[in-house]
């Protein structure tokens, strides 16, 4: 009987290691497959950001309405008003189970800051707030046609703009003067204290009937070039997005 040879016997007992090649290959199968992923994910949280940042607005439409009922129609004042202190979010704190909680948009690039400096991502438009501009309507109960007034915009997070105590308003007055509509920079305009792009190229607004609405910038450009200036009382278009 032959008996086999030490070297044999080894052959049979230690298994076969993977090569340098082998390994190079599965290394390049995941990284195209999570390169494959990235996207998909990055996508699936910004939807789920948007979809958090629709809830909160929502939820301080329906806070804004109850607020309204029982002032006799009055939105709450922004610290446009020389005797307030304090961003109108709060003013909302009655109506709703935990202010902190919806203040700040998930998506918002300095909301850490806006959080710490008792802020918020959705500001207030001037002409329901500010009292001085003659086309101004400051009772919800005046309006007339809620779902055609915007409330409340996506405050810009552009890193050249610092956190200010008075970032709880907008001064949408000042993107339809005259030079800016003959130049066509009502956007531009607006792109200065406004995230427009947040969401997939698009950003939220709030409507005084208490619905939020998707609007990318793009439908934004075309409203900016029309005659009417839609951030005013009874102005603003309907707009068929994610309500």
């Amino acid at each position: 009987m032959r008996v086999p040879s030490p070297t044999t016997v080894q052959r049979r007992v230690i298994p076969r290691a993977f090569t340098l090649v082998e390994l190079l290959v599965v290394v390049a199968v995941v990284g195209l497959l999570m390169a494959l992923m990235l996207p998909a994910l990055v996508v699936s949280v910004e939807s789920a950001r948007c979809a958090k940042c629709a809830s909160n607005l929502r939820q301080i439409g329906m806070s804004i309405i109850q607020y309204c009922d029982l002032h006799d129609g009055a939105f709450p004042q922004t610290t446009h008003d020389a005797d307030i202190d304090q961003a109108w979010i709060y003013k909302l704190a009655g109506y709703m189970e935990n202010i902190d909680s919806i203040r700040i948009c998930p998506s918002d690039r300095r909301g850490g800051e806006r959080l710490n400096a008792s802020m918020t991502s959705y500001v207030m438009n001037s002409y329901v707030t500010d009292g001085s501009l003659t086309e101004t309507v400051l009772n919800r109960n005046r309006l007339n046609g809620l779902a055609h007034t915007i409330l409340s915009f996506e405050l810009t997070d552009r890193a050249n703009r610092d956190v200010s105590e008075f970032d709880d308003h907008v001064h949408s007055y000042e993107w339809f003067t005259a030079s800016n509509i003959r130049k066509k920079r009502v956007l531009t305009a607006m792109r200065g204290e406004l995230s427009l792009d947040r969401h997939f190229q698009s950003s939220h607004f709030l409507y005084a009937d208490g619905h939020a609405v998707l609007i990318p910038m793009i439908t934004i450009g075309t409203w900016c070039d029309t005659p009417i200036e839609f951030v005013k009382p009874d102005q603003a278009p309907q707009y068929g997005g994610n309500h």
